[in-house]
């Protein structure tokens, strides 16, 4: 640790250091020290994707939706096609925001999810913003997609278990529910 400090005093420009501390705190659960690693790392490199992606990501796990929000939204500006911060944002959205504004948003961050090479991941999110919306269809169809790539993943069980119950597919529902 003293030797990343002072990495990151020499020449603050350079991001690992700052990675590296902010890594280091988080794996011994003291997350402001780890978030303001990265914020003072920020300072010197306001325009550092890694940087800001991680810190988004440790303030959502803080419950600290609207910060985590605004540096995804930021990561966006300068990358739009930032693939993490796409779907991180729009998961975030989907997940802590229930206002028509939002859930659309996300679902026009995920849109081109299901035109890349499968992913689980991000077809759930696709998927999760049109089961918000109430696009049944498209919502199970996708919930599918992802689940039949990571079949014992408990949250994509949830989320296609949810769809095919509001869908009326109680047996099917049921049984991804008590998967997940």
């Amino acid at each position: 640790i003293p030797h990343f400090e002072a990495a990151a005093r020499l020449n603050p420009k350079w991001t690992t250091p700052w990675v590296h501390l902010a890594r280091y705190h988080y794996a011994g659960k003291r997350l402001s020290d780890g978030d303001e690693a990265l914020l003072k790392g920020l300072q010197a490199s306001p325009e550092d994707e890694q940087m800001r992606l991680l810190l988004a990501v440790s303030l959502g796990a803080q419950r600290r939706f609207d910060e985590a929000l605004g540096h995804y939204e930021t990561v966006l500006r300068k990358n739009p096609n930032s693939m993490l911060a796409a779907n991180n944002l729009a998961a975030t959205l989907v997940d802590h925001k229930s206002d028509r504004q939002s859930l659309e948003r996300a679902l026009a961050l995920s849109k081109a999810f299901e035109s890349q090479t499968p992913n689980p991941y991000l077809l759930d999110t696709l998927g999760w913003a049109h089961f918000k919306l109430d696009h049944g269809s498209d919502a199970v169809r996708l919930l599918k997609q992802a689940t039949a790539l990571a079949p014992d993943h408990p949250v994509l069980n949830y989320h296609l278990g949810a769809a095919l119950s509001k869908s009326g597919q109680q047996a099917d529902a049921r049984a991804h529910l008590k998967k997940a």
